[in-house]
């Protein structure tokens, strides 16, 4: 998995996407989300959004281990000036069981 990132820092916006093939399935890839996520976040010192494109992302977690591991990122990520979450782009619009953060169909909402 690779997380690529678009800081707007006028904005406040960290714009999020996957590389071709990224998949969350086991707790190591939401460990590697993790690592790449709070790498990104090394130029930030303030309050930010999170917009993270989810077209280039397979989510289908193997237990509730890796959607736990996942909420834990998010309450982590919280704590690391995150005040909204936001993604899209999941394959035919449906949000994924277990995804912690808010879906939308599109990047418009």
């Amino acid at each position: 998995m690779k997380l690529i990132a678009e800081p707007d820092y006028r904005s406040k916006i960290l714009f999020l996407s996957f590389a071709e093939g990224s998949q969350i399935q086991k707790v190591k890839d939401v460990k590697l989300l993790k690592s790449q996520w709070l790498g990104h976040l090394a130029s930030w010192h303030s309050p930010y959004k999170a917009l993270l494109n989810c077209q280039n992302l397979s989510f289908s977690p193997e237990g509730e281990e890796v959607v736990a591991e996942l909420e834990k990122l998010h309450v982590l990520l919280k704590k690391f000036f995150l005040r909204k979450a936001a993604a899209y782009g999941f394959k035919g619009g449906n949000t994924p069981a277990g995804f912690p953060f808010e879906t939308f169909a599109g990047q418009e909402k």
